[in-house]
């Protein structure tokens, strides 16, 4: 697994990828308070079939570690993410991540062609 940085609005956000560049694009969002390299296993499986990027979210180092932290501007954070990678992309994302994933999915649903959560259900259920 290799690393990348990716310069974005927000500013440079770092992560982990792999896969074949030419792989469909596959986005994970960690939880909290994990980072990438907790799901490296995970990752790796799934680069088998995607290009996987898995980026450090706002407030965990290497990425910026500046707030806000609320579901609009880190929504906007993975959805400048994707618009680099080139939009749509299947987007998965656990706990914190899932939180994440489902306001980019409701904020911008021609960038996700698929989604998976986990850990977190869908925020209806409250």
């Amino acid at each position: 697994m290799a690393r990348a940085v990716f310069e974005l609005p927000g500013g440079p956000f770092h992560a982990l990828v792999a896969g074949h560049p030419d792989a469909p694009p596959l986005v994970y969002l960690h939880g909290f308070p994990d980072h990438p390299p907790t799901a490296a296993t995970f990752l790796s499986e799934l680069a088998r079939r995607h290009r996987v990027i898995a980026p450090w979210l706002r407030g965990y180092a290497p990425s910026p570690l500046a707030g806000p932290f609320d579901l609009d501007t880190l929504a906007a954070d993975v959805i400048a993410l994707i618009d680099q990678l080139g939009a749509p992309v299947d987007l998965v994302g656990h706990d914190w991540g899932a939180a994440i994933t489902y306001a980019v999915c409701a904020a911008s649903p021609t960038r996700v062609r698929r989604a998976v959560t986990l850990a977190l259900p869908h925020p209806l259920t409250f």
